[in-house]
């Protein structure tokens, strides 16, 4: 059989190929840094861990618990990253980005633009966005500090 090594280098060829065909997927580009930093390949690890994060902002994430939280483990993962690579301003920068857009959008759902029925429904599910809103930033800020 083949050695490890060369399968590795095949994955790595296999994946090169499919970021072509599937640009925006971020499961992909998360798989292919994966690849990469077991091959020792640093930049291209940040490379496809920034594209995997690009990706998974698409879409109404802040708006989303599971989404929300995917994309701050994306981010961590990618500040870690950063670190790694000796690029501890740009790992501040990223978890601060995130953390900005949550909090931006937990200040305007709890402002009340949500349409408000009466029974008390709109505060409930405004404090339960703020709750797990607020876990998630506790989290990412964390990181940096």
């Amino acid at each position: 059989g083949l050695s490890a090594r060369r399968h590795v280098h095949r994955l790595q060829e296999l994946f090169e190929f499919i970021v072509q065909k599937v640009p925006t997927s971020a499961t992909v580009w998360d798989c292919y840094g994966a690849v990469c930093q077991v091959l020792g390949n640093a930049s291209k690890m940040m490379e496809c861990y920034e594209k995997s994060l690009r990706a998974l902002e698409r879409g109404d994430w802040v708006e989303n618990q599971a989404k929300a939280e995917e994309l701050g483990e994306a981010a961590l993962k990618l500040c870690s990253v950063y670190k790694q690579v000796k690029k501890p301003h740009e790992a501040r920068l990223l978890i601060q980005s995130v953390v900005d857009k949550l909090v931006k959008r937990g200040k305007e759902v709890t402002s009340g633009s949500g349409i408000n029925s009466g029974d008390g429904c709109t505060k409930d599910a405004s404090a339960a966005d703020s709750l797990w809103r607020t876990a998630l930033i506790e989290k990412l800020q964390k990181s940096t500090a």
